[in-house]
């Protein structure tokens, strides 16, 4: 199967940019010598809980849009199976993750309202030396 193409506009270069700053973040907190501070990963994690929720919708729209195709479209498949039997399965697969990702944001705004009761004492850093 082809990968799609970034002509570096649009969702798929929003999406690429997310990916590379998740994956930027995740080796900077692995890092104590460079990870940030408590606060802004508390603001990070609400950030998160927004993403979480705008991948969310969509997952429901692209959901919407998988299921109206055979309307839009004269659809053929590449295998002796039916185009609508391999609609259904992504079907199945864009409501299996809007659900993964709402339980996703729900843990991440349970993080998120922990972190929320923990400050750093005046005058402390938040790296222990």
């Amino acid at each position: 199967m082809d990968e799609p193409r970034n002509d570096g506009t649009g969702l798929g270069a929003v999406l690429e940019q997310a990916t590379l700053a998740a994956h930027h973040a995740a080796f900077e907190y692995a890092d104590q010598s460079c990870a940030p501070e408590l606060a802004t990963a508390r603001a990070e994690s609400w950030r998160l809980i927004h993403l979480l929720g705008a991948l969310s919708d969509l997952a429901t729209a692209l959901a919407a849009y998988t299921g109206d195709c055979p309307q839009r479209h004269e659809l053929r498949s590449d295998d002796d199976v039916e185009p609508s039997r391999h609609l259904a399965h992504a079907s199945r697969g864009w409501a299996g993750l809007r659900h993964a990702l709402e339980d996703a944001q729900r843990a991440c705004r349970e993080a998120y309202t922990a972190l929320s009761h923990v400050q750093l004492l005046p005058g402390s850093s938040s790296l222990r030396k």
